[in-house]
């Protein structure tokens, strides 16, 4: 198994190196799925969605609007600077399908209703890869954790609407891990004694490019099932 795993990073380091003389990412030569689930407390049922697009870019190309969030003391500038280092690849999604079966065609923009509510638990991000051109072979899942609770997320809209003088017609929030960010906008300019509702207009993950092959065993059905049942 060891040595399976040492051919396996060799082969990888070698086309990382390749890449690099084109002035491309390994994850250029992935796809991607992503599935988001917002997760129920009690027995409601959580909703789920595919991604009807997913943009693959790599993290300095995002490098500003990370910064915007250590500017509004959503994480550090420390945590934030390690983890550009970690060459991840963003995967960022603005549109999705919900899987209900009446409405699986039904493609839009994302604008789920966030806050203020008390019925969700968490935002849950399943990623899926396989390499560009194997048209002919399935998604396979990556071995990463995307979870943001709703009582992380909460403490920073907390902390923002405690904020004066910023612009808040739109927010980064990142996870405990920053490995999942969600993008937020305003429904209605602010009025006094009324709270302020946010929805979720899109979301990306940070995805180390060492991980982008490190798939589980585990079938899209299999990790579905607990969310749809």
């Amino acid at each position: 198994m060891a040595d399976s795993k040492s051919r396996r990073d060799r082969a990888l380091g070698r086309l990382r190196a390749q890449l690099q003389q084109k002035n491309e990412a390994l994850a250029d030569q992935f796809e991607f799925q992503v599935y988001i689930a917002f997760i129920c407390k009690g027995k409601k049922p959580p909703a789920v969605f595919q991604a009807a697009e997913v943009w693959p870019l790599m993290a300095g190309q995002f490098e500003r609007q990370i910064a915007a969030g250590v500017q509004k003391l959503m994480y550090s500038e420390l945590s934030s600077h390690q983890l550009l280092l970690h060459d991840p690849v963003q995967l960022h999604v603005p549109c999705y399908r919900p899987l209900r079966k009446d409405l699986r065609d039904s493609t839009q923009n994302m604008d789920f209703l966030l806050w203020p509510r008390r019925d969700i638990e968490e935002v849950k991000c399943l990623v899926f890869s396989r390499w560009k051109g194997a048209s002919d072979e399935p998604y396979r899942h990556i071995q990463a954790q995307f979870d943001f609770k709703s009582s992380d997320y909460s403490g920073q809209l907390s902390a923002s609407a405690e904020g004066t003088g910023k612009d808040r017609s739109g927010l980064v929030l990142g996870n405990p891990d920053e490995t999942m960010f969600l993008f937020l906008r305003q429904h209605d300019p602010q009025r006094a004694g009324v709270p302020t509702v946010w929805k979720l207009s899109s979301l990306c993950v940070y995805l180390p490019q060492s991980l982008l092959n490190q798939w589980s065993l585990c079938s899209l059905e299999d990790l579905l099932q607990p969310c749809l049942s």
